[in-house]
């Protein structure tokens, strides 16, 4: 959920925030990471990424990853685990409503984006990986007839866009040894 512009409805989202994001998790003993996804993209996409980020991050002990709505980012978890957080939604939006979606971004393309998650394993190859992400690279979920029929939705896990995506994922890593995806689905 984007964060809108200081008005009434910033107010009511901030409350939801706080009552159904923040608080249930405030007894939580361990790191938060959030990763935004489709309905963090819906409300006016990386400019409100940006701000929601700022939100949860200054109201929180959680992280918001990848930064500033930005496809890719790693974080060290341990001697021997990797983080790399991917924001699936940001390859999947679409860029023509999203003219300055890639400004605060090193990689400015989607085959910037393969190349440099590429290098993220690459950099990382003695190690574990742990790859999170919103959609799911496979998945065993029971699907509608139109999703199994090819998905007219990106969000769809049959869409052509998405299985190019989680096909082009998976194939790089499988290049590598050690490589868990995680996503909330």
């Amino acid at each position: 959920m984007g964060i809108r512009e200081n008005t009434e409805d910033r107010k009511k989202e901030e409350a939801f925030l706080k009552a159904h994001v923040l608080e249930p998790l405030s007894e939580f003993n361990g790191q938060v990471i959030f990763i935004p996804g489709q309905n963090e993209w819906n409300k006016g996409g990386h400019k409100n990424i940006d701000d929601l980020e700022s939100y949860l991050q200054d109201n929180s002990d959680a992280k918001f990853w990848p930064n500033d709505g930005c496809p890719i980012e790693r974080e060290s978890l341990s001697d021997n685990v990797e983080l790399v957080m991917v924001d699936t939604q940001w390859y999947l939006e679409d860029w023509d409503t999203h003219p300055y979606i890639n400004n605060d971004c090193e990689i400015k393309t989607r085959e910037q984006f393969f190349l440099a998650f590429k290098d993220e394993l690459k950099d990382e190859q003695n190690k574990t990986i742990v790859v999170a992400l919103h959609h799911p690279v496979l998945t065993a979920t029971r699907q509608g007839l139109v999703d199994r029929m090819g998905g007219l939705s990106k969000q769809a896990y049959y869409h052509k866009d998405m299985q190019y995506l989680v096909g082009r994922l998976e194939t790089l890593a499988s290049q590598f040894n050690d490589i868990i995806f995680v996503s909330r689905w």
